[in-house]
């Protein structure tokens, strides 16, 4: 006899769902409306880890840019241009988080 949730605990577990994925399955179902199913459908089957890692990926670029001025900062003319290159992703990463 398993216990409510003890399938989706030992999938997440062995790492055959991430937390989102976790979430989105419980969203599923405790959803009442069809918009509630197919938000938590979109989650459950990874959408939002996806654009998570979108995240990660635009964070990470970011931060190389910054470690990059504060390591090479002594030259004014490649920092700016190293800061410039990061202004834009940073810029619609913010937007698309808005």
């Amino acid at each position: 006899h398993a216990e409510p949730g003890e399938f989706t605990r030992r999938a997440f577990h062995n790492g055959k769902l991430d937390l989102t994925q976790a979430e989105g399955l419980a969203d599923l179902l405790d959803a009442e409306t069809e918009e509630q199913r197919r938000q938590a459908l979109a989650v459950s089957s990874g959408g939002l880890r996806r654009r998570y890692e979108r995240w990660r990926e635009a964070l990470l670029r970011a931060a190389a840019h910054v470690e990059a001025v504060l390591d090479f900062g002594e030259d004014a003319e490649v920092a700016d241009e190293v800061f410039a290159a990061a202004v834009p992703g940073v810029e619609a990463l913010r937007a698309e988080m808005a």
